[in-house]
C-alpha cells in the first residue's frame, strides 16, 4: 500500500502514558484517510507491536490493521466506535449486547491461543480506552506484550476496572459484572466464576498499587465483591 507520510496532518491526539498517539489525515493509495500514528520510544517495542498485531488479525481477532511498519513509528487502522470506558459510563444507554460482545472477544482470543498447558495469551492491560465497539463486536488496542496465563485472570482483570471505574464499585457496575462474567463462562464451560472472582480481588489490589488516590477505596471495597460477584 502507498503511504506518504511526510503529508500527513495532525486532526487529534489520544492518552497514552508511553507512547505518543495521534490521528492523522493521510494519503493511501490516492485517498486520504484517517489513521492512527503511534510513536514508540524504541524500534524494537514498535516491532513487537506489529508482529503480534499480524499474528492476532491472522486468528481472526478483531484488533486494528497495521497499515506500515517504520522504524519506531506505526500506522494503524483507525476503528470509529464507541469506548467501552464511554459505555460503562452510561450503561443503560446502551442494549446490553455489547457485554455478551466483550465477552466473546474474550473468548476468542483465549480460543486461539491456547497452549497445550492450558495458558491462554492475556489482554492484560484492560484499560477499559482500550477497547472499542463497533457494529455488535468489540475491538481491542494496545498489545505491547505478550503474557500467557489462565482465562479467569483476564477476564477478571477487565472486572476489576470495571468496578474501579468512577463511581466505583456501584450496584450497577457489579450487575455488569456478572452478566460478563456469565456470558463468558457460557462459552468457556471450563472457566469457573469462583476462580474469577479470587482473581477479581488480586487485580483490585493490583490496580490500588498505583492509584494512590483511589487506594483506600478499593482496598476498602474488597469485601463486596464476596458479596456481590455471585
Amino acid at each position: 500500500m502507498d503511504t506518504d507520510p511526510s503529508g500527513a496532518r495532525e486532526i487529534g491526539r489520544f492518552r497514552s502514558k508511553r507512547n505518543r498517539v495521534t490521528l492523522i489525515d493521510m494519503e493511501w493509495d490516492g485517498f486520504i484517510i484517517p489513521v492512527v500514528m503511534k510513536e514508540y520510544p524504541a524500534a524494537e517495542a514498535a516491532e513487537r507491536e506489529c508482529c503480534l498485531l499480524r499474528r492476532l488479525a491472522s486468528l481472526n481477532i478483531n484488533v486494528p490493521c497495521v497499515y506500515k511498519a517504520q522504524g519506531n513509528v506505526l500506522y494503524l487502522q483507525y476503528i470509529k466506535g464507541i469506548l467501552l470506558t464511554e459505555i460503562i459510563d452510561n450503561v443503560s444507554a446502551y442494549p446490553t449486547a455489547w457485554i455478551d460482545g466483550l465477552a466473546g472477544w474474550y473468548y476468542s482470543l483465549h480460543r486461539a491461543t491456547i497452549k497445550e498447558n492450558g495458558a491462554v495469551m492475556l489482554k492484560d492491560d484492560a484499560n477499559l480506552r482500550n477497547f472499542i465497539f463497533l457494529d455488535n463486536s468489540f475491538y481491542a488496542i494496545d498489545f505491547e506484550d505478550e503474557i500467557y496465563g489462565r482465562p479467569e485472570q483476564d477476564i477478571a482483570e477487565c472486572c476489576a476496572y470495571i468496578l474501579s471505574n468512577d463511581p466505583s464499585f456501584t450496584g450497577g457496575k457489579f450487575q455488569v459484572v456478572n452478566k460478563f462474567i456469565d456470558a463468558y463462562c457460557r462459552q468457556d464451560r471450563a472457566a469457573h466464576k469462583e476462580v474469577v472472582r479470587e482473581d477479581i480481588k488480586k487485580s483490585l489490589k493490583n490496580i490500588a498499587g498505583y492509584r494512590k488516590q483511589q487506594s483506600g477505596d478499593i482496598i476498602n471495597s474488597l469485601p463486596l465483591v464476596d458479596f456481590f460477584v455471585s
